[in-house]
């Protein structure tokens, strides 16, 4: 069975991108130290926060349209950081700091409401310390549906 979804393998492709100059961000309205990329791969909407140093992106929020929850918007997210510069905040900012840009951009274009949810593998204690920061409803348990693993489905209004 395969694998979890695995946000760095974004950041790891996005860098290599961004090192061919293939793509471009914008610096964002309420936070110019945070860029952003809107793309469409498969097309599925997907925002993709970042905080550079020079041309490195150190950590990245992401957040994919995905199914309607209950017939309203949703969003699955997922973060990464590269490894020389975990343990400094940078997720927890860049994470903060995206869902609040998300949540500003959506509201111009007259969404009000939507739900985020992140799935987590239950191993993986630092993403799931992050997600219990973010997220004020408790997770429920899961199974990852690409993977098999046991998981912890993160899921609100935002």
């Amino acid at each position: 069975m395969a694998e979890m979804t695995n946000p760095m393998d974004s950041l790891r492709l996005l860098q290599q991108a961004i090192n061919v100059r293939s793509v471009s961000f914008q610096n964002c309205e309420s936070y110019p130290e945070v860029s952003v990329l809107y793309d469409t791969p498969n097309d599925t909407a997907r925002f993709t926060y970042a905080l550079f140093n020079g041309d490195i992106a150190q950590s990245i929020a992401l957040f994919v349209l995905t199914e309607p929850v209950e017939g309203i918007p949703c969003f699955q997210m997922g973060w990464a950081t590269i490894e020389n510069e975990r343990g400094k905040g940078l997720a927890t900012n860049i994470v903060s700091k995206g869902l609040e840009e998300l949540k500003n951009g959506m509201k111009r274009n007259g969404i009000s409401k939507f739900f985020i949810e992140a799935v987590i593998s239950e191993s993986n204690s630092e993403s799931v310390k992050l997600a219990s920061k973010v997220f004020t409803e408790k997770p429920s348990s899961c199974t990852d549906s690409f993977s098999g693993d046991n998981a912890l489905q993160f899921l609100q209004v935002a």
